[in-house]
């Protein structure tokens, strides 16, 4: 004869069975496929908002478009791939949803070349008080997403380039 405990813990284990199936119905009923809709920038309906226009824009071959808003003191030197700079950025989605900013806050300061792939090619060139916006494919961006920007997700990018870190 068996002892009421083992009889008990049948019973638990009966109960759990349903909830588990459910939980694997309810996973099931996810999407498969990730969304891709801003993955091309050429393919993507920008927010009127935001004054996309890649044809006005430069293109280099990796996918970066890049257009300057002020070209900056041209007395100063041009940011090179070994300096450091401190600027303002604001990240945008293609839907003119505004992800981060430094504007209002603390300027950003790196090496260029520990910065997204994107923000270092497209900060190359630019000079004190010089304005730029970029189009980042998501390969040069958040490939895998961050905080409020989706996996394969094209961003806007505007840098404000404050100085090169001596």
């Amino acid at each position: 004869m068996r002892h009421p405990a083992h009889r008990q813990k049948k019973r638990l284990d009966m109960r759990i069975l349903p909830a588990a199936l459910l939980a694997l119905i309810i996973g099931c009923d996810s999407p498969s496929e990730p969304d891709d809709r801003w993955a091309v920038p050429e393919d993507i309906a920008y927010a009127a908002s935001l004054g996309i226009d890649l044809e006005a824009m430069n293109h280099t071959d990796s996918g970066l478009y890049w257009q300057d808003i002020e070209p900056g003191n041209v007395d100063d030197p041009a940011v090179v791939i070994d300096d450091e700079v401190r600027f303002h950025y604001t990240i945008w989605l293609p839907d003119g949803s505004n992800v981060e900013t430094t504007i209002g806050g603390g300027a950003y300061q790196n090496d260029v070349r520990l910065l997204l792939p994107g923000v270092a090619e497209g900060i190359i060139g630019m000079r004190r008080g010089g304005r730029r916006r970029l189009v980042i494919p998501p390969e040069l961006g958040f490939p895998g997403g961050q905080g409020r920007i989706p996996p394969i997700t094209t961003i806007i990018f505007d840098i404000e380039l404050l100085a090169i870190v001596t």
